[in-house]
């Protein structure tokens, strides 16, 4: 095959690069989702709990990508999300997380993050909930150079369109896992609101104490 062909067919791209740019969708998905947190006074943390879900299930579907893309059966070990049902509040998502983080004894990124949550909480400041998102990606993708046996400098060739695909898949994955939170942001705040809290406080009344009948 004529070398100018492949060229314009294949595309040469490294593991770290190859994962960065599916991340980069997945960053603006994160911003929105720890925002929609804070839309009270005070951070909901029963919301980030939802929101954790659903960012670290998205950043499986990277690594699911990439194991296609370079024709390797995801051999990934899946972390147990059970751990993360337990937020309530910071002190819980700090037990939460860490007891999560603890059972990935293979990679070195999170003895580093656990390193610095712990850092955190002895100094008696609330969950870092932003930095920790942050670290995410880099949690993910020290799970990918494992789960792969590819260091991430390495440099592999995919054809073009393969790639753009596989890229688009996962920005609907993100639009899917991004609408379905926002329907849990709006029903949470539907609960919230004062007429309906009203509403049930009435209703449980009736229950207790029904009247009578004149």
């Amino acid at each position: 095959m004529d070398l100018d062909l492949v060229g314009r067919l294949q595309q040469q791209i490294s593991l770290r690069a190859l994962f960065k740019q599916f991340a980069s969708a997945w960053q603006e998905f994160a911003s929105d989702s720890v925002e929609k947190c804070s839309t009270s006074l005070q951070f909901d943390w029963r919301l980030f709990r939802q929101a954790l879900h659903a960012l670290i299930r998205t950043l499986r579907a990277i690594t699911d990508h990439i194991a296609l893309l370079l024709k390797h059966p995801d051999s990934q070990a899946t972390l147990s999300l059970v751990y993360l049902n337990e937020i309530v509040d910071s002190d819980s998502a700090y037990d939460s997380v860490l007891s999560w983080l603890e059972e990935d004894t293979l990679n070195a990124v999170s003895a580093a993050i656990v390193s610095d949550l712990q850092s955190h909480r002895d100094m008696g400041a609330s969950f870092p909930v932003s930095s920790f998102i942050d670290c995410l990606p880099d949690l993910e993708f020290g799970r990918v150079e494992h789960a792969l046996s590819v260091d991430g400098n390495a440099v592999v060739s995919l054809p073009k369109k393969e790639l753009a695909d596989s890229v688009q898949a996962f920005i609907l994955t993100i639009e899917s896992e991004s609408a379905a939170f926002y329907q849990i942001v709006l029903e949470h705040a539907r609960r919230l609101t004062p007429k309906r809290r009203i509403d049930e406080d009435e209703d449980e009344e009736g229950l207790l104490h029904p009247r009578r009948r004149g």
